[in-house]
């Protein structure tokens, strides 16, 4: 479960890198994707915490 969780952060990082670095676009819906798979990350973090 790990693993998966530092990919998303992984893709996460890139997104931000690709932003600033590559000067990619930074549209609404990029943004708020961003902010839903970091989210996601922090709900299953949470949830293992709980069982």
């Amino acid at each position: 479960m790990i693993i998966i969780k530092n990919q998303k952060l992984g893709t996460a990082l890139i997104t931000v890198v690709g932003i600033f670095w590559f000067r990619e676009p930074a549209n609404a819906l990029k943004m708020i994707s961003l902010v839903i798979v970091i989210a996601g990350v922090i709900g299953l973090h949470l949830s293992d915490r709980v069982t």
